[in-house]
């Protein structure tokens, strides 16, 4: 199990303890074969442990995939709430439109995340290149969060 690779509970106590264990090793900017920041694995596979452990320790949400996407679309795409909770507590820019001129709303609808596009429209997330499904909880009715 490499810290990028965290997919279960239990590999997120592996992950977790490098974090800890081995700080000075951790190169937020670094990306993997499929060009993903360890950060955008974790939100992309919902390990929010994970993902604030690595903001934590300075790691950057804003970096990009080659197509453009931030932690944030990846949290989206991957339907983890929880991961999109936890960089928006970090601060980090809702309505950053950049994978093929996606939101992370956007990616959100286009890959049928209800929960996580219910929860970003709460938040204040808007569309850019999607029309927001009309069955979906509007802005402020979100109770669920």
């Amino acid at each position: 199990m490499t810290l990028c690779s965290a997919k279960s509970d239990e590999d997120d106590e592996k992950a977790l303890q490098l974090i800890n264990d081995y700080p000075a090793l951790l190169n937020h900017q670094q990306k993997d074969d499929s060009n993903k920041t360890c950060l955008m694995k974790a939100c992309y596979y919902g390990r929010p442990t994970v993902a604030r452990a690595l903001l934590d320790k300075g790691a950057v949400a804003t970096i990009t995939s080659d197509s453009g996407s931030t932690a944030l679309h990846m949290a989206a795409g991957g339907g983890s709430v929880e991961c999109a909770k936890v960089l928006l507590d970090a601060h980090v820019e809702l309505l950053n439109v950049k994978a093929r001129g996606y939101t992370a709303l956007d990616w959100a609808i286009e890959l049928k995340q209800r929960e996580c596009g219910e929860y970003l429209r709460s938040r204040g997330a808007e569309c850019c290149n999607k029309e927001y499904p009309a069955d979906w909880k509007k802005k402020g009715n979100c109770l669920l969060f």
